[in-house]
């Protein structure tokens, strides 16, 4: 979908790629070049491609930006059997970026919704900061099981109280978010930064445009 003069390829050469581009179309460019590739690969499990993708203002260093770039390629080649993406800082499995990318779309809908708007993004933006300390804190003490802690609750209470604000079917969609909070919240933290930025980013459109 990236239209033309959206991405431009830096290097390419033996198993590695290097692009540039608006942000907005790279996590799809890079899912296109994994699916096709194991298409290709006969749906191989050891012929993946590992992603890494990082976000950068005009400006900034070229050099820099693919020594970012590779940081991330490194943490997601760091995940289990290596067949993982980083973007946004997060690293997850190929096997989750659909999910994302659909919780994006269903994020998008819902905060256009009356009652909603951006304070959606905010009240998960939060959870996902204090999901992500105790996570923190759970790994130094060697722990592995869920991540529990009192932002469980008061994401359930928040969630909650948004659901109450909003109009017609919408509250429904943001009561299975806290049913997700749990299971989910790597998958939904990502997905709010995500679409938050989208829609930042149609905001400085209309600014501009206007």
């Amino acid at each position: 979908k990236a239209g033309t003069g959206l991405v431009y390829t830096i290097y390419s050469g033996g198993d590695d790629l290097f692009v540039v581009g608006a942000w907005d179309v790279l996590p799809e460019l890079a899912a296109t070049i994994q699916t096709d590739l194991t298409r290709f690969a006969a749906d191989n499990p050891l012929i993946h491609a590992s992603a890494g993708i990082t976000l950068h203002r005009g400006k900034y260093p070229l050099y820099q930006a693919a020594q970012d770039a590779e940081a991330a390629l490194d943490a997601a080649k760091d995940l289990r059997d290596k067949n993982a993406f980083t973007f946004m800082g997060q690293t997850l499995p190929w096997a989750r970026y659909g999910d994302v990318d659909d919780l994006v779309q269903r994020l998008l809908a819902m905060e256009q919704s009356p009652g909603v708007g951006r304070s959606l993004f905010q009240v998960l933006g939060q959870l996902f900061a204090r999901y992500r300390q105790s996570a923190g804190r759970a790994t130094r003490t060697g722990l592995t099981q869920t991540v529990y802690g009192p932002w469980v609750w008061h994401g359930a209470y928040l969630l909650t109280r948004l659901a109450h604000r909003a109009k017609g079917p919408v509250s429904d969609d943001i009561l299975s978010l806290k049913d997700r909070l749990l299971s989910d919240m790597e998958i939904i933290g990502l997905a709010a930064r995500w679409a938050e930025a989208l829609t930042r980013k149609q905001i400085e459109k209309e600014e501009v445009s206007n």
